[in-house]
């Protein structure tokens, strides 16, 4: 997650430059993906444990995608910061998210880095081609299933009417 956080910035950072806003939306899609469905939902267990490590990793990918992004949505930006920042840090941290710096791409604090974080990007990668290849099979496995429940189901229905 910190590698995609870094990678990210560098491209919204990039794409702002060069006024390719859309651009920076698609990227912060992409990375919005990332957090929820390979980060977050990966990292349920740990949450739920209480694990300082996963729950410092998630909050510095919040907070560095939220000033990335706060040019391009910046009520919903300035709404989280208040919530994630403000509340949780105090009066140590800038009180709205557009007096935050710039975020840089350099490395996060090693304590943060502690034992372990999310699996290699293989594993994501993995998870991908199954996805795309179930979206390609998707319409033949749901049609193979509903026919095989339609036939058993009108087989008992004209069993339990004598008709069979």
């Amino acid at each position: 997650l910190l590698a995609k956080c870094r990678q990210y910035v560098e491209q919204v950072t990039t794409q702002m430059d060069e006024y390719a806003i859309a651009e920076a939306c698609d990227s912060t899609r992409d990375f919005v993906d990332v957090l929820t469905n390979w980060y977050i939902r990966r990292s349920r267990r740990r949450f739920w444990d209480g694990d300082p490590t996963s729950i410092r990793v998630l909050w510095w990918a919040l907070v560095t995608s939220l000033r990335t992004v706060a040019p391009i949505m910046p009520f919903l930006t300035e709404h989280l910061w208040q919530r994630l920042v403000v509340d949780v840090v105090g009066d140590d941290a800038p009180s709205s998210v557009f007096l935050a710096a710039w975020p840089s791409v350099g490395e996060p604090d090693a304590d943060l880095l502690a034992d372990r974080l999310i699996g290699p990007g293989d594993q994501r990668q993995a998870a991908l081609g199954g996805d795309n290849q179930r979206t390609v099979n998707c319409v033949e496995l749901q049609r193979a299933v509903h026919t095989r429940a339609a036939s058993s189901i009108s087989t008992k229905y004209s069993r339990s009417l004598g008709k069979a």
